[in-house]
């Protein structure tokens, strides 16, 4: 048994997993917890179909790849195409060993998902946040009814990803310039986050709430044991605010994702531009760099579920991007 993170692998490819985990983070990927257990499945799959081998033997066949690939009942294109990310670039590493695998062809961009992300409209937001202000204290939980109303206010008012705001450290702030700063996130950026002035009240008022210190270090959401909060968590009780709000499922039955405002706030961003009169495209980097995207493409498909979907944004809201392009002398 080898032990990748206090996660146990058993199986024939065990070794060669650890040592695609060392490799990928010795050049900078994260390799996080999902991406572990990920590759712990592939390596029990793997394992099951080379049970009569040698131990020397460690060639990936074409079979066995297109076996791993293949998609499964209810499963979207979507979580198919992860998966065949992860055992392309475990062939790729076991042929720089010399090993014999089958790397499998990337498909074509047509056969990608086309999944279209919820945009909540700006009554929603509002039904949601009445819903986390009301929230009762709970005697498991002292800072529950703290914790929740500030950190929807920050997904939807920084377009935060739920793994950067979780990960978020007191000393990451900069409580006089009002300046997140996100560390490693995805694709290993650490960027500068600006916050609204409704968004910087807000955590004033959440750190005196917790009864926190702006010099203090630690984690920004933390359980009375001091460790941070799990996502999985966060979701099943943003589930409940949902139905409590009033908002339903979407067409298809599926339940909106907390990555849905983050969504949002690039689409009621680009929105709110548009009313102003500033050429989107001009924006466009602005925004990807303030999102933290990789390729400023990622950030132009927010102008289609801004034409689609989003057409105006209420007075109320402005508070929310004052100042979030600033103009440059």
């Amino acid at each position: 048994m080898i032990l990748i993170d206090k996660t146990s692998f058993n199986g024939h490819f065990s070794e060669a997993c650890l040592m695609l985990v060392n490799y990928k983070r010795s050049i900078g990927y994260k390799y996080g917890a999902r991406t572990i257990r990920s590759l712990r499945v592939l390596n029990e799959y793997l394992s099951a179909t080379c049970n009569n081998r040698t131990n020397n033997d460690f060639t990936v066949t074409k079979e066995m790849v297109i076996g791993y690939v293949a998609l499964k009942d209810d499963e979207t294109p979507r979580t198919r195409n992860i998966r065949e990310t992860l055992i392309r670039q475990f062939a790729i590493f076991l042929n720089t060993l010399e090993i014999g695998a089958y790397i499998l062809p990337i498909r074509k961009r047509q056969d990608m998902s086309t999944f279209t992300p919820y945009i909540f409209n700006e009554q929603q937001i509002y039904d949601l946040i009445k819903v986390v202000d009301s929230l009762p204290y709970k005697y498991r939980s002292p800072n529950y009814h703290f914790i929740y109303p500030f950190l929807i206010r920050l997904l939807y008012g920084c377009g935060l990803r739920i793994s950067e705001a979780l990960a978020l450290n007191i000393e990451d702030i900069d409580f006089d310039e009002g300046v997140l700063c996100i560390k490693q996130s995805k694709y290993n950026n650490t960027r500068l986050v600006p916050m609204s002035i409704s968004v910087r009240h807000s955590l004033e008022k959440y750190i005196s709430q917790v009864h926190y210190n702006k010099n203090d270090s630690g984690f920004l959401f933390r359980n009375r044991w001091d460790k941070p909060y799990k996502s999985g968590s966060i979701l099943q009780r943003f589930k409940l605010f949902l139905e409590e709000a009033g908002i339903h499922h979407t067409e298809n039955g599926r339940s909106q994702r907390l990555h849905d405002l983050r969504h949002t706030f690039a689409v009621h961003s680009l929105d709110n531009m548009s009313i102003q009169g500033i050429d989107t495209y001009c924006a466009i980097p602005y925004l990807s760099t303030y999102m933290g995207h990789r390729r400023v493409k990622h950030t132009e498909q927010y102008l289609r579920l801004t034409s689609d979907a989003y057409h105006k944004i209420i007075s109320a809201l402005d508070p929310i991007y004052e100042n979030l392009f600033p103009e440059v002398e």
